[in-house]
């Protein structure tokens, strides 16, 4: 069942993971949005040029609230070879675009 309560579809979080570039980071990143019925929007990963053996990961998902978004870097953190988690968040205005606010945690 999806989370859609305190939701705004209007509203995209991306999360931004540094890791360790080990086989098991991508599906425990991946599993704390299925696990909520989530399926993010884009997912992107590269091994780092400038730091060898690290993995850059981002992530988009939309209908997120604050809470959840935060808790769920918070649960990013927590995973074994995750080093940086970044959050920010875009606010889509229909006549304007997209605008960014970055926040970092």
């Amino acid at each position: 069942m999806l989370h859609t309560q305190n939701t705004d579809l209007n509203r995209t979080y991306c999360f931004s993971v540094r890791a360790d570039a080990e086989p098991a980071v991508l599906p425990r990143l991946l599993e704390l949005f299925a696990k909520r019925g989530r399926i993010p929007a884009a997912f992107h990963s590269r091994c780092h040029g400038q730091a060898p053996g690290k993995l850059q990961v981002d992530i988009e998902v939309s209908g997120l609230d604050w809470d959840l978004a935060d808790y769920l870097q918070r649960c990013m953190r927590q995973i074994i070879g995750v080093e940086l988690v970044l959050v920010s968040k875009k606010h889509r205005i229909p006549s304007r675009g997209t605008v960014s606010i970055t926040r970092a945690s």
